[in-house]
């Protein structure tokens, strides 16, 4: 198991989150196999997150309204009735998009909803979700290719503040972000 898996799953247990490894945890520097589409849009991924994912199959609070993103999640492999990307589709949805399953309301319609469609898909291309949270709203923490990690919720999923500088300072304080986000 690599340091930095153990100092995450160390840190998060302390702190009351209930934790599944994998049954083989790889080492630090083996890549993850991420779905095709997933690793060509995050190929940016730091390798803190990459190493969270190779190595943690769940990993929810303890009222298990909030979650982190694995690989299992990824790969459609969890409990979680929700989809790692669940807020990205509800935005689309909300856009109109064809593609999550709505249709348009004429030609204007759809041209209209292009560009804010577009803007969605831009969005989300530079914001990987690593928590999802039910538990006031439906609400994230995503990372993003600086390397911090920005907190959105419900109803303007796009609008986001910083709470951390890293995925390691996100897990080190975890407790503190929880309490301040009420996740």
């Amino acid at each position: 198991m690599s340091t930095i898996l153990a100092e995450q799953i160390a840190q998060l247990e302390d702190n009351g989150w209930i934790l599944a490894a994998e049954p083989v945890v790889l080492a630090a520097k083996t890549p993850v196999e991420l779905p095709e589409g997933i690793a060509q849009r995050y190929d940016w991924l730091p390798d803190s997150v990459m190493a969270f994912l190779a190595g943690v199959k769940s990993a929810v609070s303890v009222d298990e309204k909030s979650w982190f993103v694995t690989s299992s999640v990824l790969a459609a492999n969890s409990d979680s009735a929700f989809r790692w990307n669940q807020w990205e589709l509800d935005s689309l949805s909300a856009s109109g998009d064809d593609a999550a399953g709505n249709d348009t309301a004429g030609d204007d319609a759809a041209s209209n909803d292009a560009a804010g469609i577009a803007e969605i898909v831009r969005f989300w291309d530079q914001h990987f979700p690593v928590l999802l949270s039910v538990k006031n709203s439906y609400s994230y923490l995503a990372v993003r290719p600086d390397g911090k990690i920005v907190h959105g919720n419900e109803p303007e999923y796009e609008q986001t503040s910083d709470v951390a500088e890293s995925f390691d300072e996100l897990i080190g304080n975890i407790a503190r972000i929880q309490a301040q986000l009420q996740f």
